[in-house]
């Protein structure tokens, strides 16, 4: 979960029942002191001045509709700083017209029980102030929507497995439309006749993460660069996992696409001293390597493997099923 998005969710929540707070506190106020000299003329306390006390408190309504709102865009990536202050001034003018729409309120009440006449003037003018919140709050639903990648548009994260060296080109083609994309780089520097170079490489060869509508999706790929698309079940690890990631390819230039095993998977040694071995993943070492349980003479032997040595293997007939 982002958490500069869950802050704007907050903020837009806090101002907004601030703003609640304050304008029932003046209401209420200026009630009681209506009703004390009421009490002194011993005339009747009127009871409507309750509403008129309550008027202010569906602001923190219309705050609370928005943080649900933009809560439910915690799997969109780079919507954090847009959500922060989409969350900051919707709450400021939400909770603002709660605010004057107390002061209102106050003198609605004080007049009400001066005079007993005007009820429907003193609300018609509260709805007024409270427009504004409603206002507020719907154009900030339709911001938030743009904000995550365009108003009405539901958007589904996918992988696209691309065709060979043609991720530069659907990273072009997808920075026409505004759906998000992502191309994790890695630096890598190899030696050409006695100097080094440094190249600049897809990390993940043949594979483009993007936030796409239905058509978007179609229309990428009637380009034919995508073999097909992949969906993203869980976007919120993906994201997760993708930040980590490119954290770590903006300051490493060693890096290396290694396979991901799990304990009881049939792996071969590909590369070292013990090329060629078989066996099953055991598990997993504090140094990232993998323990490899291997048959010999019925006994077992364990040994420790970097993870990019080895690869997937069948398992012999004897061992499956």
């Amino acid at each position: 979960m982002d958490p500069m998005i869950v802050a704007g969710a907050i903020a837009c929540l806090g101002l907004s029942a601030a703003g609640s707070a304050f304008g029932t506190g003046f209401a209420a106020s200026a009630a009681v002191g209506a009703w004390k000299k009421c009490y002194a003329a011993n005339k009747p306390a009127p009871f409507i001045l309750l509403g008129l006390v309550g008027a202010p408190i569906t602001q923190t309504l219309y705050g609370m509709i928005l943080m649900f709102i933009m809560l439910g865009k915690t799997g969109v990536a780079n919507a954090g700083l847009a959500s922060v202050l989409l969350g900051v001034f919707a709450g400021l003018g939400i909770g603002l017209s709660a605010l004057f729409q107390g002061r209102a309120a106050a003198a609605a009440c004080d007049a009400q029980a001066e005079t007993g006449q005007g009820l429907t003037n003193y609300f018609g003018a509260l709805g007024i102030v409270e427009t504004v919140a409603i206002f507020t709050m719907v154009f900030m639903i339709g911001m938030t929507a743009v904000a995550n990648g365009g108003a009405g548009a539901s958007r589904t994260w996918y992988v696209l497995h691309v065709r060979p060296r043609s991720e530069k080109k659907v990273m072009e083609y997808l920075s026409l439309g505004r759906g998000f994309r992502h191309l994790p780089f890695y630096t890598k520097t190899t030696k050409t006749r006695g100097r080094k170079v440094k190249r600049t490489l897809p990390l993940f060869p043949g594979y483009v993460f993007a936030h796409l509508s239905s058509e978007e999706r179609l229309s990428i790929l009637k380009t034919n660069l995508v073999v097909r698309t992949i969906n993203v079940f869980d976007p919120r690890t993906m994201i997760h996992q993708l930040r980590q990631v490119a954290r770590v390819a903006r300051h490493a230039d060693n890096l290396r696409i290694v396979n991901m095993f799990k304990a009881g998977d049939y792996v071969r040694v590909k590369y070292g001293p013990f090329s060629g071995t078989e066996g099953f993943v055991k598990r997993k070492g504090a140094n990232a390597t993998l323990c490899l349980n291997v048959e010999i003479l019925g006994t077992a032997v364990e040994v420790s493997v970097p993870p990019g040595d080895v690869e997937t293997a069948k398992p012999p007939q004897h061992l499956q099923g």
